[in-house]
């Protein structure tokens, strides 16, 4: 059924030209990868969540992960918990280029790259994940200088920009 969909629109195409040159020789249509993309990037978040949960002390009932990307700078806070006690873990380099990779996939997706990844995992391997991409305007201690934001808008092309992160970067 699609290509005959297809064969009609590009028939109806051709008969709105005209007697002159065409004006576009041949079109395609590109699938959306989205579906695959996201199956992917969520798929690198096993690891990096199996090593984050390695870093924890003894008993710990939950984690808290937040990092804030760009391609020039990270910030990466890691917080156990147990009971009323919480303990702050370095987030070592290995992971972070665990991140940096998962973002790089997710950046392939129609949304782009999150700035903000925030995580919340319990001992027993239940994982809520939230991508942030800039809606609202960051925590002061998850946001980044303005040049590192230039940066990253450099690397990754976005259709817009949150304008309090536009004023922010300007």
């Amino acid at each position: 059924m699609a290509d005959r969909f297809m064969e009609e629109f590009r028939q109806a195409f051709e008969d709105a030209q005209g007697d002159g040159p065409p004006a576009i020789q041949s079109f395609e249509i590109v699938p959306n990868n989205d579906e695959t993309l996201a199956a992917e990037a969520s798929r690198l978040l096993e690891p990096i969540v199996q090593q984050l949960a390695l870093l924890g002390p003894q008993g710990w009932e939950w984690l808290s992960a937040e990092f804030s990307f760009t391609v020039s700078a990270e910030i990466a806070l890691l917080r156990f918990f147990a009971g009323n006690q919480h303990q702050d873990v370095y987030v070592p380099e290995p992971i972070t280029a665990m991140l940096r990779n998962q973002r790089h996939v997710a950046a392939q997706m129609s949304a782009g790259p999150w700035w903000r990844l925030i995580l919340s995992v319990l001992n027993s391997g239940q994982l809520s994940v939230t991508y942030d991409y800039g809606d609202e305007p960051f925590p002061p201690h998850q946001l980044l200088p303005p040049q590192h934001y230039r940066d990253d808008l450099k690397t990754y092309r976005r259709p817009q920009v949150p304008p309090w992160l536009a004023e922010y970067t300007r």
